[in-house]
């Protein structure tokens, strides 16, 4: 677990790694099916949910394979459904479940997912799943996808917010400059979207905190690539780029203080910082 990170607490883990073998036979292209669970989210038999993984093997006749992702409750009704179409041999998809205690609620799923191959970081993520105040199963956040390719629960930590409230989910996130941690709030009666967006407050700074232990790191890594130093872009504003920026000489000595961050150019966040006294953004 990294520096910093909270512990998450969970009552079952398990690992499934999904590989594809060509020229499978015809008996193999029936689903192989794995069970996981049962997984208690609550206090009674209908909150418990099984994490099911039926594998069809890749197969040159058909020049495709499947993974179909169940979640069922303590009855058998399947109450969520995720399906993966695989085109390569090579393909596979890695899944890992397990119960996560959130202090809001009773509990949650976390079911934290990989698709390979992938570029790094973008093969999915974690998602949170529980049951809301009418019983219904749901995704209670978007799917997350942390700065680490691991699939690790600590790279999920749930929190608190100072002035907030609700359950957070403090993610590491790589700007293109820094290391950043964003926040994604839990729903509670069920997540709007498959899409995550962190919390942000237009036009003031955002509770968006800087990862110091990674960014000190850093700066020993530009001393060393650059020998000296490097140069950084400092904007006047958090979006607007129309005006130059001003180039500053970024070394080990230099005093760096962190104000916030704003929304900026899309897709990155601009990190509203002082750099030897001079204040402006940086993304």
């Amino acid at each position: 677990m990294k520096k910093g990170s909270i512990a998450i607490f969970f009552l079952a883990g398990s690992f499934l790694s999904v590989p594809f073998a060509s020229n499978a036979t015809e008996a193999n292209l029936k689903p192989k099916e794995t069970i996981y669970g049962p997984f208690s989210l609550g206090n009674t038999e209908a909150e418990k949910v099984s994490v099911i993984v039926e594998q069809t093997d890749f197969s040159d006749k058909t020049g495709s394979g499947a993974v179909s992702l169940l979640i069922k409750n303590g009855s058998g009704e399947t109450i969520y459904k995720r399906n993966y179409s695989l085109s390569d041999e090579r393909e596979s998809v890695e899944f890992k479940p397990m119960t996560v205690s959130i202090d809001s609620r009773k509990k949650a799923l976390l079911l934290m997912s990989e698709r390979l191959p992938s570029a790094p970081m973008s093969g999915e993520g974690g998602q949170f799943f529980a049951f809301n105040k009418t019983g219904q199963f749901v995704p209670i956040s978007g799917m997350l996808a942390p700065a680490q390719d691991d699939m690790n629960p600590a790279f999920f930590p749930v929190q608190k917010l100072p002035g907030h409230n609700g359950d957070y989910v403090a993610i590491d996130r790589w700007t293109g400059n820094f290391m950043i941690v964003e926040y994604y709030a839990l729903s509670p009666e069920g997540a709007a979207s498959n899409e995550a967006k962190p919390l942000s407050m237009e036009g003031k700074d955002s509770p968006v905190k800087i990862n110091s232990d990674m960014v000190q790191m850093m700066r020993q890594q530009y001393a060393e690539w650059k020998k000296d130093s490097t140069i950084v872009s400092l904007y006047p504003e958090a979006i607007d780029r129309s005006t130059p920026p001003t180039r500053i000489k970024v070394t080990e000595t230099t005093k760096i203080e962190y104000l916030g961050a704003r929304p900026g150019p899309n897709p990155y966040w601009s990190l509203h910082v002082s750099i030897d006294g001079n204040s402006g953004f940086i993304s």
